[in-house]
């Protein structure tokens, strides 16, 4: 029953994403929509179970699966898992993203590049905003808006990323160092594809 509810949510919220994505192009008012129905979605919480979705090392400090993709890697949906503390260093993704809270507070700290452009190298970073990424309030980030997550309590946080592609496909991404000042390209994320589905 779990199982069907999860799929047909997860057709639902893909086919919405496709729809804004049509009629507003790649653009903050699109995401502003995709975001919407993903923080309908995280809501659901029965749908995205620590049973279903375990923190899968204490040593690295979180449980990244994989949902659900299109074919082509596109669309692609995750339950990220995130123990007390885990932190990551600011980046970027290439790609439009989309994160709601499916349960507990993580931090996010966006930040504008000063120099550099867009490539590796030299990079000033200056923090413009910090948003709490908690039930019913989410995050959209442009392919080359920059943010850095946390989780500040010692609670496990569990929530919902939607990236209009695959996270281990992404060989472009930046990673800044901000006490070095510089960025590098950021190595590949993979995740497990426990109750994994595709359209």
């Amino acid at each position: 029953m779990i199982t069907s509810e999860r799929q047909a949510e997860i057709a639902r919220l893909t086919a919405a994403a496709k729809t804004a994505l049509r009629d507003h192009g790649e653009s903050r008012a699109a995401l502003a929509i995709i975001l919407d129905n993903l923080n309908r979605s995280a809501a659901l919480t029965h749908l995205w179970s620590g049973e279903d979705y375990p923190l899968t090392s204490e040593a690295d400090g979180d449980g990244l699966h994989l949902v659900a993709e299109q074919p082509d890697r596109s669309f692609a949906i995750y339950v990220n898992v995130l123990r007390g503390g885990w932190r990551a260093p600011p980046h970027n993704h290439t790609t439009w993203a989309c994160i709601a809270a499916i349960d507990g507070c993580e931090h996010n700290y966006l930040y504008e590049r000063l120099e550099g452009g867009f490539a590796p190298g030299r990079a000033r970073l200056r923090q413009s905003a910090e948003i709490r990424v908690e039930p019913g309030t989410g995050l959209a980030l442009m392919p080359d808006d920059i943010h850095a997550i946390a989780n500040e309590s010692e609670a496990i946080v569990r929530h919902l990323h939607f990236y209009g592609r695959a996270l281990d496909t992404l060989t472009e991404r930046l990673a800044f160092d901000l006490k070095e000042q510089s960025c590098k390209i950021m190595p590949l994320f993979f995740a497990r594809t426990a109750n994994r589905t595709a359209d």
